[in-house]
């Protein structure tokens, strides 16, 4: 005998992506004022970039994939930071070693990949959290 899933109501659906619209708009409030610099203002004046996957995966993944949201956000701004300025100051680092030979002609500027690095964190966690990773049964496997 198989077992069937339980039907899910179209409220129970949405709920969790209203709660994950809501936090991406509590996020964009919080974060229009000023002061945000860095990879946490950058995400938070691009948060429009974010917001339709964070629903799409709240859809797809319910109220588990908000915690992988929210923490891929908040990772992939810390790490973004954290590594984005290791990279910056390395490059800058180069450049001013560069700049020492007289006929250099810099032709290139330090780069802050905070930004690109909290989009891979985000997308990751993302993936993750709607279950692209999850394990599925074997045909075999099932239990009876």
């Amino acid at each position: 005998m198989e077992r069937s899933a339980k039907p899910v109501s179209v409220a129970a659906q949405l709920l969790p992506m209203v709660v994950t619209a809501a936090g991406f708009a509590a996020i964009w409030a919080w974060s229009s004022g000023p002061g945000l610099t860095g990879t946490a203002g950058w995400v938070g004046h691009n948060l429009w970039l974010f917001a339709p996957i964070g629903i799409l995966v709240a859809y797809r993944g319910g109220w588990k994939a908000i915690g992988w949201l929210a923490g891929g956000l908040v990772a992939g701004v810390v790490l973004g930071e954290l590594i984005g300025n290791l990279i910056y100051q390395a490059e800058f680092d180069q450049l001013t070693r560069q700049k020492l030979d007289p006929g250099y002609r810099q032709d290139w500027e330090p780069q802050h990949l905070g930004w690109a690095i909290a989009c891979v964190v985000f997308l990751v966690s993302a993936l993750v959290g709607a279950g692209a990773f999850r394990r599925r049964p074997r045909a075999g496997s099932m239990p009876g």
